[in-house]
């Protein structure tokens, strides 16, 4: 499906209980178009790809998606995800996020209530990977990221900031990792839960003026817990919460 201008997809079984779909599903958005669901739910039967030009963007309001393997691919300028209390779910696989300049993730709520683990905006029986370039901006609050293998933030590129907010990140046969490459980027997580069940915990800035800050925050790993900000001038900020792993705890500004 190409779509080349905003188009709201609002009519359809609610998310909680979302229409099967017998195919996998294709979205191409042309360069300013966005595509929202609205308090919809969409489960296809094979692998949902949504890509996206210049300007594009997915938004989801109370709505889920899912399929055996997604991939949201706006890797063009100014790509943007806003989710408020929606999911999308790799039901088989990976899920995978990529954005490219100038990009931004807002992620406020979830789909479903109970324990902290279910409360999740992105879910996978695999990995879930999300990737970034450059100018990037992130914000999750009051949600959760859920993975049967390991969850990856990574970027190669300067000015990225993520904001992780009274949430958690759970990976439960895999590591939780956060790999910033270069300058002036800045990771704040406050009042959250990071829980690698069988794996590692390693939050990494690797550039110049970086930050990386954790208040209110549980940290637990099978194994090793890493969090260290290795350029110049680079800052690790810890307080009021705790870390636990099976193997070696390193902090390192």
């Amino acid at each position: 499906v190409v779509i080349s201008s905003d188009i709201a997809v609002n009519v359809g079984y609610p998310a909680d209980s979302p229409q099967q779909v017998s195919t996998g599903c294709r979205i191409e958005l042309t360069a300013g178009a966005d595509i929202q669901f609205d308090k919809v739910g969409l489960a296809f039967a094979g692998p949902l790809v949504i890509a996206g030009g210049a300007q594009a963007g997915l938004q989801m309001q109370e709505a889920s998606l899912a399929a055996p393997n997604v991939l949201v691919q706006l890797t063009n300028l100014e790509g943007n995800i806003k989710m408020e209390y929606s999911r999308i779910d790799a039901t088989a696989g990976n899920l995978d996020v990529r954005l490219d300049v100038i990009s931004k993730i807002e992620v406020i709520g979830s789909r479903t209530g109970g324990a902290p683990s279910s409360q999740a905006a992105f879910a996978a029986t695999g990995n879930i990977s999300i990737a970034a370039t450059r100018l990037h901006t992130a914000v999750y609050k009051d949600t959760g990221i859920v993975a049967g293998g390991t969850i990856a933030f990574t970027a190669p590129g300067s000015d990225i900031s993520i904001g992780f907010e009274n949430s958690g990140a759970y990976a439960y046969n895999g590591d939780i990792r956060l790999d910033l490459a270069f300058n002036r980027n800045k990771v704040e997580i406050d009042n959250a839960s990071l829980i690698a069940v069988a794996g590692q915990v390693s939050l990494v800035t690797r550039g110049a003026e970086s930050l990386l800050s954790a208040s209110n925050t549980a940290v637990q790993a099978g194994t090793s817990v890493q969090v260290t900000s290795m350029g110049p001038k680079g800052e690790v900020k810890v307080g009021n919460g705790s870390i636990v792993a099976g193997g070696n705890i390193l902090l390192e500004g």
